[in-house]
């Protein structure tokens, strides 16, 4: 117990209040917690990036025009599924919630100014409800995938 009394009060003199509190708050408020990795920082992670929900968006935009192009009856979610693909087979971090998100906005956008005139008249919007959440399992299985690739290319055997 005296180790313990001990490392905490060396542990508050070395570190002011003002320094501690430098890194925990980003201009965002967003962040939940240091820069550094989640075992130093006690598991702290920032929940939500808007430039990943950005990018995500753009970019599943892009594979479902280019799906929709070049494979007319179900090229639309195979374009998204391969753009997050992609997507978590370059990036680093786990990005779920944004993939996600990005997927069943730009689905069900798409599928909301494809059927305009039925969703004004009220029969279309089962059909935008369902292609919100196609895009939006196309865009998590596509990263899913895509991560589990990379963490197996990068794996030490």
């Amino acid at each position: 117990m005296s180790e313990r009394t001990d490392q905490i009060s060396r542990s508050s003199e070395e570190v002011s209040v003002d320094e501690s509190l430098g890194d925990t708050f980003e201009s965002d408020g967003l962040r939940t917690g240091a820069t550094g990795s989640d075992e130093e920082e006690g598991g702290l992670e920032q929940w939500f990036s808007p430039q990943a929900f950005l990018l995500s968006a753009i970019l599943l935009t892009i594979g479902l025009v280019g799906g929709g192009t070049a494979i007319p009856l179900f090229g639309r979610p195979a374009g998204m599924l391969l753009v997050a693909f992609a997507f978590g087979l370059a990036s680093g971090e786990r990005r779920y919630g944004e993939v996600g998100l990005a997927g069943v906005v730009v689905g069900g956008l798409a599928s909301l100014l494809r059927n305009a005139v039925l969703t004004i008249a009220g029969v279309g919007l089962p059909l935008v409800a369902v292609s919100a959440v196609v895009g939006g399992l196309a865009a998590v299985v596509g990263l899913y995938f895509g991560r589990d690739l990379r963490d197996g290319l990068t794996r030490d055997i």
